[in-house]
């Protein structure tokens, strides 16, 4: 991942947006349509409207279509690999409540510990230059600032 990668993607609100701005232009194409004719006297006032009143109604439902499509942009704090999901599809997400864990690669090393005759939980097995066992391990690198 990427520093401000999507690490969601909500078709179905994007789609509710695309739904809603079509509706928006239609609205505001009849909305124009309407002025014209009104400015000419052939549309009643209540007609009119109307034509305002859906305009005003599908410029609203853009908007919160918009809001709705934020709510599900989850980016990437920093460039990184994620290490452990902690939701599944259908949990609540809430601020403060973790849905990913993420590790920064550069921050970590890999340190080897000379162990004779073990081989770690995978069955796999490494060995040093003197032909002698190690199990590796993950550890944060201490940074200095």
């Amino acid at each position: 991942m990427v520093n401000g990668s999507c690490l969601l993607d909500a078709h179905e609100f994007q789609s509710r947006l695309d739904q809603t701005q079509a509706a928006k232009l239609q609205a505001e194409s009849d909305l124009k349509r309407a002025t014209d004719l009104i400015q000419r006297k052939i549309l009643s006032q209540s007609e009119f409207d109307d034509a305002q009143s859906k305009f005003r109604i599908a410029a609203a439902a853009e908007a919160e279509a918009k809001t709705m499509l934020d709510y599900t942009l989850i980016v990437a704090p920093f460039d990184g690999v994620i290490t452990r999901k902690l939701a599944e599809v259908g949990d609540l997400a809430a601020p403060g409540k973790a849905l990913l864990q993420m590790e920064n690669p550069d921050t970590l090393r890999l340190e080897t510990v000379n162990l004779v005759g073990t081989t770690d939980n995978s069955g796999r097995r490494s060995r040093n230059f003197k032909g002698r066992q190690i199990k590796p391990t993950l550890r944060r690198r201490r940074t200095c600032r």
